[in-house]
């Protein structure tokens, strides 16, 4: 029967609750085993609040993402339009050099690396690559990507040789036939698995 009002808590109150999330860890391996938007767009909005020390928003959170790859992972962010935490929205915009430069600093960067990977759907095992690649299973992790029109799969694949390769895929403009293009992403996955330098 009331309304929401912002300002400051008067001292006679009393407190009904306390509710505390998941650890990080556990709050990006949900994110993105699940695929989980909600999540992805709550941390978009409060990385750019930690960032900037103000009140999270979509803008923040976009500022924060554009600032941090271009001073931490040495990425050229022109172009780049991160404008939610999920990718829902199709004005989003980044090329794949863009997205192997995040999976290259991921990988090598002693700090997000072990937990980054580990969160990653595993081919044939979980998350949204569970029902897909079985003939491959455990030798890839990847995030796979789907709105309108857009098909993308991202992340590393183990070669022939056990070494770790790093992939990004984008499709644009498939309309009505993504099942086709997540034929073909699983297909350049496989050749991944297979490819041997000698």
């Amino acid at each position: 029967a009331g309304r929401v009002l912002l300002g400051s808590t008067p001292s006679h109150t009393s407190l009904v609750g306390i509710h505390q999330s998941k650890a990080l860890r556990a709050l990006v391996t949900e994110m993105l085993k699940k695929s989980d938007n909600i999540i992805a767009g709550a941390l978009f909005k409060k990385v750019g609040q930690l960032y900037f020390h103000r009140q999270g928003s979509w803008e923040t959170g976009s500022l924060a993402v554009s600032q941090i790859l271009a001073r931490n992972a040495g990425m050229n962010v022109t172009g780049l339009r991160a404008l939610d935490g999920s990718g829902l929205s199709p004005a989003n915009l980044t090329t794949p050099q863009q997205m192997m430069a995040v999976l290259d600093f991921a990988y090598h960067s002693y700090g997000t690396s072990f937990e980054f990977i580990s969160a990653l759907p595993i081919a044939g095992v979980d998350g949204t690559l569970k029902h897909r690649l079985y003939n491959i299973a455990r030798r890839v992790r990847a995030k796979t990507g789907t709105i309108a029109g857009v098909n993308t799969l991202a992340g590393y694949a183990v070669s022939a040789e056990n070494e770790p390769l790093a992939f990004v895929i984008m499709i644009n403009g498939t309309k009505g036939l993504g099942w086709r293009y997540k034929g073909l992403e699983d297909k350049i996955a496989v050749a991944l698995t297979r490819f041997r330098r000698a």
